[in-house]
């Protein structure tokens, strides 16, 4: 991921002094119009600014009762609990160090003052390169301001999490684990000291390299796999987005206790590694996975899997378009995955180009459940949906929001589930406007008291609004 780097500024250069423990009796609505200007409940664009601010605005909270009433109102929840959010939106943090230090200082101070902004934080940013340093001598002084190499930089991050309760971790790791021998012992450290602190985490988000070729993923990462299997008991819920290297992979396949993942750009193959030992899930995500070894992977779901199984989506996956043979492999895998996933109340299958009326007649045979449809394909291929709705096949009787997109899906197959009586559970349909434009099944949600209003690309159809 490309990362930005915002311009300096004077002022964030300055770590501030600790709060004046003197106590000036204001009237609170003079306290509030002072602190008026710095209100970040009314800005929502999380900006670097939003970070400095959100520190000014603790550091007053701590003059007095008063002042604490006033200027904590004015921080927003996420620039507590999650106050570097900025670093996995792919933005470098200005002063990381000087930012961190003063974070470390302010939660001090909260604890000994008996305020809660230690139990607020809860999610941990790492960006693992900018904490070691290979030849940080030879970097410029523009790029060091945004890492945090220096030991009270380390310091810092530690009595951070010394002081608080982390129960989520977001992690990126770097090009390549390797280096000069002084950086890999340095690393190896780091990541002993985050395992001291990261036994309460539950939910973990890895970030790897995009890599054009796959002979440069590593196969071996001991530190990120060692920390990896010293929290395993306490994960639930997993998010991995590209290629992570091969021992990672078995470790996070014994983190039996998940049951939520989600896996992006990364191999069918690998995806598979990851869930197959992992027979609790409730919710997988699965987004532009590549090939090989997808079909084989819907088809280990199925088996291993599906008995919890309420939340599926799948999207653009695989991510290049396959052959007619390999795409009736997948839509035999696709269609024993749902026909077994009999829980399912969620889902999603978005460019889903194997698609077909097999698949479709399985969900609707199988997933009883169903509060929500959602499925949008591309224009090209066989169009679906005819025939699915027969005798043996009754419209979803719990199903409350349809997404459907894509002049592929027949119009029939959506006015039999809107025009069902007897269960009146069905609130929104969203339609593309191919489907939209039918007038047959235009006249079937109007009279069903389904209100139509049109956007650029879709039909949105609802009922139960008032004029």
């Amino acid at each position: 991921m490309k990362r930005h780097y915002p311009a300096l500024t004077k002022n964030a250069e300055q770590t501030p002094s600790k709060p004046d423990c003197r106590s000036p009796r204001l009237p609170p609505e003079v306290i509030r119009e002072i602190l008026s200007w710095f209100d970040l409940t009314q800005h929502i664009d999380g900006s670097l600014q939003d970070l400095e601010v959100a520190f000014d605005l603790m550091s007053a909270s701590m003059v007095c009762t008063e002042w604490y009433m006033v200027a904590r109102a004015m921080i927003p929840d996420r620039n507590l609990t999650e106050p570097f959010d900025d670093l996995f939106r792919c933005y470098k943090i200005a002063h990381y160090g000087s930012q961190l230090q003063r974070f470390a200082e302010l939660l001090h101070n909260a604890s000994k003052l008996g305020l809660p902004y230690c139990r607020n934080f809860a999610t941990l940013n790492i960006w693992v390169e900018d904490f070691i340093a290979d030849s940080y001598d030879k970097l410029d002084e523009y790029r060091k301001t945004f890492m945090a190499f220096a030991p009270q930089d380390h310091a810092a991050q530690f009595q951070v999490l010394k002081l608080t309760r982390p129960t989520r971790l977001k992690l990126a790791v770097e090009e390549a684990p390797r280096g000069t021998p002084k950086r890999m012992v340095d690393r190896e450290r780091f990541f002993l000291h985050l395992r001291k602190h990261c036994i309460n985490i539950r939910d973990l988000e890895l970030s790897f390299p995009y890599r054009e070729r796959k002979i440069d993923i590593p196969v071996v990462d001991a530190h990120l796999a060692g920390l990896v299997q010293s929290i395993k008991t306490s994960l639930s819920s997993l998010k991995v987005e590209y290629e992570p290297d091969a021992m990672t992979q078995v470790v996070l396949g014994n983190c039996t206790n998940i049951q939520e993942v989600s896996l992006s750009c990364c191999e069918g193959k690998t995806a598979n590694t990851i869930l197959t030992g992992l027979h609790n899930l409730t919710r997988v995500t699965l987004s532009g996975l590549e090939s090989p070894g997808i079909d084989a992977l819907l088809t280990n779901l199925a088996a291993n899997a599906c008995d919890r199984l309420t939340h599926l989506s799948i999207e653009k996956t695989p991510y290049r378009s396959v052959g007619q043979e390999e795409a009736s492999k997948l839509a035999l895998a696709l269609e024993l995955l749902v026909s077994r996933a009999r829980r399912l109340q969620i889902l999603n299958l978005s460019e889903v180009e194997y698609m077909n009326d097999g698949v479709l007649r399985a969900v609707a045979q199988s997933c009883h459940d169903l509060r929500f449809f959602g499925l949008s394909l591309l224009d090209d291929g066989d169009r679906v949906g005819a025939g699915v709705w027969s005798h043996d096949t009754t419209p979803w009787p719990a199903i409350r929001d349809m997404f459907l997109s894509g002049d592929r899906i027949v119009p029939r197959f959506v006015e039999q589930v809107v025009a069902v009586r007897g269960f009146d559970s069905l609130q929104t349909v969203c339609v593309s406007t191919q489907l939209g434009d039918d007038p047959q099944l235009r006249e079937t949600l109007e009279s069903r008291g389904f209100k139509l209003e049109m956007s650029d690309t879709l039909w949105f159809c609802s009922k139960g609004l008032e004029e």
